[in-house]
């Protein structure tokens, strides 16, 4: 159970799920951009595929997203089948980025923190 939080939420919220059973949480510290969590997340869980513990598969997908170019980060939405309209969308917005490396600053990645398994 992947559970994305905010920081008021941070103590209660995730130790509810650790205590009903749930062998993992993934929180975050504060909030995010919709772009940088959404595919944080895609990439959370095509790392899960490889058999990984979850802090291993967030740990991953941090680093990821924060060293990924552009034009690498295109190629893997396309990869996705997001339809054109999303691809446009992502387009436009990585446009916005002057960087190379759009998501390298620790506010698009950092807040996230594994609990559990």
């Amino acid at each position: 159970m992947f559970v994305t939080t905010n920081s008021d939420e941070y103590i209660g919220l995730p130790s509810g799920f650790l205590v009903a059973g749930s062998p993992s949480v993934v929180s975050s510290l504060w909030r995010l951009t919709d772009l940088s969590s959404a595919f944080l997340m895609i990439k959370l869980y095509e790392n899960l595929q490889n058999q990984i513990s979850v802090p291993t598969a967030l740990n991953q997908a941090q680093i990821w997203l924060r060293n990924v170019s552009k034009g690498e980060f295109l190629h893997w939405t396309n990869r996705l089948n997001l339809g054109n309209n999303w691809i446009e969308e992502i387009q436009a917005k990585l446009d916005s980025f002057l960087d190379d490396t759009p998501f390298a600053h620790p506010v698009y990645w950092a807040a996230f923190c594994a609990i559990g398994q």
